[in-house]
């Protein structure tokens, strides 16, 4: 299990330097007690690949584990709507 782990998590960081189509924005987010996808070896490497390449990233880093808190949610969906969210 762990070495498929860390298979999909290099993975997840190389598939940025072999796929680029156009400029979508891009919204990430990752628990910082996430177990299944650790976020060093992920977000944290992929995020700035991303960034060097000219995409819009919104990255947002939260206190939890591989989950989507649904505040996260709702940001996420705000941001790429380009609506502000209501307090």
């Amino acid at each position: 299990m762990e070495h498929a782990r860390c298979q999909l998590q290099h993975m997840l960081t190389e598939c940025v330097s072999v796929w680029q189509e156009g400029k979508p924005k891009i919204y990430i987010s990752h628990g910082t007690d996430d177990e299944v996808l650790i976020i060093d070896y992920c977000s944290r490497r992929l995020v700035p690949r991303l960034q060097e390449r000219g995409y819009d990233v919104k990255y947002c880093e939260f206190d939890g584990p591989h989950t989507v808190p649904r505040s996260i949610c709702q940001e996420g969906i705000h941001w790429f709507l380009g609506h502000p969210l209501e307090a």
